[in-house]
């Protein structure tokens, strides 16, 4: 039962992106740049200022880091993993076995979502296709937010019909959230100009709560 959506842009090695100065940042960042913190609060304006994405509660997706086998520059960047089968259901019967998500706590509340970036691979992405990256996982969360995935007609439900037709769809969207705020970068992507070195040589590195990548359970 595969649950995991990979980002695989297949293309020619990132752009190196321009080594950016040290900048004041609360005490948080003097501990490693704050993943999680910096993806949720993106994830939150991204999801008020694109309408196809408001239906997403970025209290209940969690985020984490994975780490790439190597540091070629094509591969996957991220991955999103559903903490339900399709249609939202709690089970899912295979065999003659019931199956089931262990839960996973986001302070307090239930994840329905939990979405990986790669490091360092993604880090040494280009700043605009990290946030392309970045939209690219939202939407595959279901417009029902029930914890399934965004599913297409036919065989291929992930992506639909065209890869290329969904990569348009995700570049709109971006260049959408890019319009709404004025066609300027906001304060909230920041976190995206730096590389994996640049976090390490400003911050420390990167700090981010370790989530086991979770998989089905006899339930």
């Amino acid at each position: 039962m595969q649950l995991t959506l990979d980002l695989d842009w297949g293309a020619r090695s990132p752009i190196a992106l321009p080594r950016p100065r040290p900048v004041e940042r609360d005490a948080e960042w003097s501990e490693g740049l704050p993943l999680a913190r910096c993806l949720h609060d993106l994830s939150t304006d991204i999801c008020a200022k694109v309408p196809v994405l408001s239906h997403i509660d970025a209290g209940q997706v969690g985020f984490s880091l994975s780490f790439a086998r190597n540091r070629r520059g094509s591969g996957t960047y991220a991955f999103i993993v559903p903490l339900r089968f399709e249609g939202g259901a709690v089970t899912k019967k295979h065999g003659r076995r019931t199956y089931t998500m262990p839960p996973v706590d986001l302070q307090g509340r239930e994840a329905l979502y939990l979405i990986y970036l790669l490091a360092p691979r993604f880090f040494d992405l280009p700043q605009r296709r990290k946030l392309h990256t970045i939209i690219h996982e939202l939407y595959h969360i279901s417009p029902e937010f029930d914890g399934d995935l965004r599913r297409f007609p036919g065989r291929r439900w992930a992506h639909g019909p065209s890869r290329e037709a969904y990569d348009e769809t995700i570049e709109g969207l971006t260049e959408r959230y890019l319009t709404a705020s004025g066609g300027e970068w906001p304060e909230v992507t920041s976190f995206l100009r730096y590389s994996h070195r640049d976090c390490r040589r400003l911050f420390g590195g990167i700090r981010a709560p370790v989530i086991a990548r979770p998989h089905p359970v006899p339930a």
